[in-house]
This record gives C-alpha cells, sequence and structure tokens, in this order.
C-alpha cells in the first residue's frame, strides 16, 4: 500500500458522545496493506488521536473508505485487539481502549526467504499448560531442516501465546509489563550452522514471560517503545 492520509473522521461511529476525531490516519508504506492499516491505527491509539471509547465503523465501510479488502481490515484489527488497543464487544463493536502503561516490546523475526516458496506458518510442536508455567515452541522448517524456532515460557494467568501465529507477527505480552530485558547471541549447533540468538524476558509485578527466538536465516527486529 502506497504511504497516504486519510480523515479519522471517515473512520468512526459518531455517538453523540465522543467528539469526532480531527486529523488524519497516517497510512505508511510497509510490506502488506495489513500492516499499513495496523501500524496506521496503532500510532493514532497511542499518540491520543482515537480516544478511549470511540466506536471505529464495521468492516466493510472501513474498507471502503480506507480502499482495502474486508479481510485486510478484518486482520488489522484482530491484531490490535490481541495488543490489548481494542476492545471487541460481543455486538460486534470494535472500541478504542486506552493503551497499555508501561514499556511494550516485540520480538519480530522478518523478511525469512529462501529458494522455493515463502515460509508463512510456524507449526507449534510442543505445548504444556502445567501450572504455574506454559510453554509453548514454534519451529519453521525447510527442505526438511528446521531453520527458525520460538520458545515462549510464561505464567497462563498473566499472558497466554496465541494458538495460532504467522511468522511475521510480533510476539509478547502488551499489558502489564513493568520491564523487560534483551539478549541478542549466537550460538553454533553440533553441525555448524550458526544460529541468531533473540532473548526477551518480560516482567510484570507477580509474573514473568520469557520469548527466545533462533534463526539460522533471515532477520529480525526488537521494538521497544
Amino acid at each position: 500500500m502506497a504511504s497516504r492520509l486519510l480523515l479519522l473522521a471517515s473512520l468512526v461511529e459518531s455517538d453523540g458522545v465522543h467528539a469526532t476525531p480531527a486529523g488524519k490516519l497516517s497510512l505508511a508504506t510497509a510490506p502488506t496493506s495489513r500492516e499499513s492499516v495496523r501500524n496506521g491505527l496503532r500510532a493514532a491509539i497511542e499518540h491520543g488521536q482515537l480516544q478511549p471509547g470511540i466506536r471505529l465503523k464495521r468492516a466493510h465501510d472501513l474498507a471502503t473508505a480506507i480502499g482495502v479488502s474486508r479481510s485486510t481490515i478484518g486482520a488489522a484489527v484482530m491484531d490490535l485487539v490481541h495488543e490489548g488497543l481494542i476492545e471487541r464487544r460481543s455486538t460486534g463493536e470494535k472500541v478504542v481502549r486506552q493503551p497499555p502503561a508501561g514499556p511494550r516490546v516485540t520480538v519480530r523475526p522478518v523478511a525469512l526467504t529462501f529458494d522455493g516458496p515463502p515460509l508463512e506458518y510456524a507449526d507449534i510442536v510442543a505445548f504444556a499448560a502445567e501450572r504455574p508455567r506454559s510453554d509453548l515452541i514454534w519451529k519453521q522448517h525447510h527442505e526438511g531442516r528446521c531453520v527458525a524456532e520460538i520458545r515462549v515460557a510464561t505464567d497462563p494467568r498473566w499472558w497466554s501465546p496465541p494458538s495460532r501465529w504467522t511468522w511475521d507477527a510480533p510476539i509478547g505480552p502488551q499489558r502489564d509489563v513493568e520491564r523487560v530485558e534483551v539478549a541478542i547471541s549466537y550460538d553454533v549447533d553440533s553441525i555448524g550452522t550458526r544460529w541468531l540468538v533473540v532473548v526477551a524476558v518480560f516482567y510484570s509485578e507477580n509474573a514473568q514471560c520469557t520469548v527466545t527466538l533462533q534463526l539460522a536465516h533471515g532477520f529480525f527486529s526488537v521494538e521497544l517503545v
């Protein structure tokens, strides 16, 4: 999607309670339309342009206003629901929430490419939900060899990993994070493969979540807000 600006007022429902937002939504160029829409809405919420309590228009009307498909809108909005920035009510309404306080960190593997078709989904190969901790492992294979792995260890009462995860999606708790520690290193396995290892440890008052990302190929990004 090419970079462009849209009036915020064209994206929300007027309810007579909340003031119609002024200003424009910036849709910067991104690898996919989903990312462009998601990033634009996230920025508008975090910068206070879209105030808590404001209702977004229905998916069909949003898609028409922005000029993307309804499925793209649905995916972008659900990303923000998972981040805690939008509330999805039983009536189908999508309502802006107060941005979470404290640091927000995501670990995101990006631009994983190989000779042949792109690898989009990672397989969940292990899951244990024994209190007080849940462990989840995603592995991605290419030509029969593991090329990337993500391990998540967390207190399920604080944060539960998604059951379905796209490989370029950010991963990490979005609420109640008090501090985070990120360490980046390299490791070489027994067959000589050099792995990039990113470990992000998230802390809340009474819980801890560790996200470990190992990549034999590709790039990653760690974002701290």
